[in-house]
C-alpha cells in the first residue's frame, strides 16, 4: 500500500499533481482492502490523513483572522469596507491550501464506506463472561472465535489508565496465548480451567468469550474492533480499578 506520511500534503517540494497521484493511489488500495473487509490499519490511516487536514485548515483560517490587515477598496454607497493581508500569503501556502481542500472532499466518502464497515463489524460481536469474575476486570483473558469456528484464539489482556494534559482515558495492551481447537470436551469453561492450571500468575482471572456472527479477517478487523468493542463494555462486568 502507498504509505502517506501524517502531513503527506506539507512535504517539500510542492506538487500538487504528485501530491494528488499519491493520495488517489492510497485511497485505490485502501478501497479494495475495504472490499475484502479489511479495516486496519487502513482505516486508522484514512482517518487521521482526513482529521489532520481538517485541522490544519482551521489551524490556518484561525491563523488568517488574526493577521493585521489593510483596506483594499472602500463602497461608499453601501458602506462597505473590504480588507485584504497586510502581507500577503505566500504562494506555497495557496498550493497547500488546495491540495487539502481537495483532500477533504476526495477522502470523505471513502472514510464514510471505512465507518460503515466498522460499525457492521462492531454489531456482530457478542461479548459474554465465563464462570464467576472477580470484582476486578482490569487484566484476565479474551477467548476469541470467529462464526462457526471450531477454535478459540486466546490473548491475555490488561487495561491501564493513561492521563494526559487534556483528559484521562484508558487503552487495552494484549499478549497472544495460543489457539485452543473447540470440542464437546474442551469447552470455553475447560479453556479456562487450563488458562489457570498453566498460568498461575492470574489465579483468579477475568475471562470472557468474545464471538463474532460473522466471518471478517481476524488480524485486520475482528482481533483490532473486538479490542475495541470489549474495551466499551468491560466496565459494566466489574471494576476496573485506578491504576495508571
Amino acid at each position: 500500500m502507498p504509505v502517506l506520511s501524517p502531513n503527506w500534503f506539507m512535504e517539500a517540494p510542492i506538487d500538487a499533481e504528485q501530491k494528488h497521484y499519491l493520495l488517489l493511489a492510497f485511497l485505490k488500495e485502501t478501497c479494495l482492502k475495504f472490499d475484502q473487509r479489511e479495516l486496519f490499519p487502513s482505516f486508522s490511516e484514512l482517518r487521521t490523513h482526513y482529521e489532520t487536514a481538517i485541522r490544519i485548515l482551521s489551524e490556518q483560517h484561525a491563523l488568517e483572522a488574526n493577521m493585521p490587515k489593510r483596506i483594499k477598496s472602500l463602497d461608499p454607497v453601501h458602506l462597505k469596507i473590504e480588507f485584504e493581508p497586510a502581507v500577503p500569503p505566500s504562494p506555497s501556502i495557496g498550493v497547500i491550501l488546495d491540495i487539502l481542500n481537495k483532500s477533504i472532499k476526495i477522502l470523505s466518502k471513502p472514510l464514510q464506506i471505512g465507518q460503515h464497515l466498522f460499525d457492521e463489524a462492531i454489531q456482530t460481536i457478542h461479548i459474554e463472561p465465563i464462570g464467576l469474575l472477580p470484582m476486578n476486570v482490569s487484566e484476565g483473558y479474551m477467548l476469541l472465535s470467529a462464526a462457526q469456528e471450531k477454535k478459540v484464539t486466546v490473548f491475555q489482556y490488561q487495561v491501564s489508565k493513561i492521563h494526559d494534559p487534556q483528559e484521562a482515558f484508558r487503552v487495552m495492551h494484549t499478549t497472544g496465548i495460543g489457539t485452543y481447537t473447540l470440542s464437546l470436551c474442551n469447552h470455553p469453561e475447560q479453556v479456562k480451567e487450563k488458562l489457570i492450571k498453566e498460568r498461575p500468575v492470574l489465579p483468579n482471572p477475568a475471562v470472557f468469550w468474545i464471538e463474532s456472527s460473522e466471518k471478517y479477517p481476524f488480524d485486520s478487523t475482528f482481533f483490532p474492533v473486538s479490542k475495541r468493542r470489549f474495551l466499551m463494555e468491560l466496565g459494566r462486568f466489574g471494576s476496573l480499578g485506578e491504576a495508571v
